[in-house]
């Protein structure tokens, strides 16, 4: 089973886990088959990681003191630090689920125990996936688009976002194709979404709820 890495998980693996990119595939692992989910865990920390895991991605684990996000695919996304009213986390375990998990933390033989497979070439398929990884990657490198929609044409995906400055969008295009190809392995196109009279959907029209949303 293999679990892929975004480069923004990885950037975020290494800034807030100090986990180095030749390990970001390994934590990953670990987090996604034996950190504690949403059905482990007890009240405040189970409304808590409910609304991350609506807010940022399909499904949430938490692993030492981190949150680790990600999507339908199993691809981890990002990951946050546990709010320090949770760090003493068995208090908010189902005493099974924190036994098992302790079971598996304090192993000696872990490394042999886990049968990991990595990857560098990921292979997004899912369209909500893919709009979620790519507005993480325009958040990490600053770029103020946001994408709204991604639907599949062909073996390519068409991506609708919104930004403010609808004239300068084109200088974005090539790096955000390029980034996509190489580090998702998929051919991604952009378009800026327009309403019905073929004006361009401003993002602060949009986050401000002054234009009806599909």
């Amino acid at each position: 089973m293999e679990t892929i890495v975004t480069n923004h998980a990885r950037k975020k693996l290494k800034e807030r886990a100090g986990v180095g990119k030749n390990n970001a595939h390994e934590m990953a692992y670990r987090a996604r088959f034996y950190g504690l989910g949403l059905k482990d865990c007890e009240g405040e920390l189970a409304k808590w990681l409910f609304c991350k895991r609506l807010k940022c991605g399909a499904f949430a684990k938490i692993y030492g003191k981190r949150t680790y996000i990600f999507s339908e695919d199993g691809i981890l996304i990002t990951i946050y630090p546990l709010p320090k009213e949770f760090e003493d986390l068995e208090k908010h375990v189902k005493p099974e689920a924190w036994k098992r998990y302790k079971q598996y933390t304090n192993s000696l033989h872990r490394a042999q125990n886990v049968p990991i497979k990595t990857t560098d070439k990921p292979q997004l398929k899912d369209p909500n996936t893919i709009k979620v990884v790519l507005n993480r990657h325009l958040e990490a490198e600053n770029i103020d688009f946001l994408v709204i929609k991604v639907v599949r044409v062909g073996n390519s995906y068409m991506a609708y976002f919104l930004s403010d400055e609808p004239r300068r969008d084109s200088r974005f295009f090539k790096s955000l194709c390029d980034w996509a190809r190489n580090s998702l392995k998929i051919r991604v196109f952009f378009e800026h979404r327009k309403d019905e009279e073929g004006n361009y959907v401003l993002k602060k029209d949009w986050l401000s709820g002054n234009v009806r949303k599909e």
